[in-house]
């Protein structure tokens, strides 16, 4: 597949964030190349998204993430590319998407990173 991923725990408990970072990522359809991110937060159950940047070699960039649970039967997503009304910003750099803890279905919020 290619790409590079890290990880790293920071904080001291009940405030720890567990982070996966992925870089070089290229696209299952295409070339190009990601850098994202997914932080979960001990304190607040939640999971986060993190998008640094999305370079495709077709159109515009667009990506989707999402959790189920482990049979797939039930689960929350997010979409962003051209014609969702969900997006945040242009799809292509510096946006995240939040799942908050609890049973599914889950509470997503996106918002841009400044």
């Amino acid at each position: 597949m290619g790409g590079n991923v890290y990880y790293e725990t920071v904080g001291t408990a009940p405030s720890r964030v567990f982070i996966v970072q992925f870089e070089n990522v290229p696209p299952y359809d295409g070339s190009g190349s990601a850098r994202f991110e997914f932080k979960l937060l001990e304190a607040t159950q939640s999971i986060e998204v993190h998008y640094d940047q999305l370079v495709r070699d077709i159109g515009t960039p667009e990506g989707g993430i999402g959790l189920n649970n482990d049979d797939g039967t039930d689960g929350a997503g997010y979409y962003c590319g051209t014609g969702y009304p969900t997006k945040a910003g242009d799809g292509s750099n510096d946006w995240a998407v939040r799942f908050y803890g609890g049973s599914l279905p889950v509470e997503i919020s996106a918002f841009a990173i400044e």
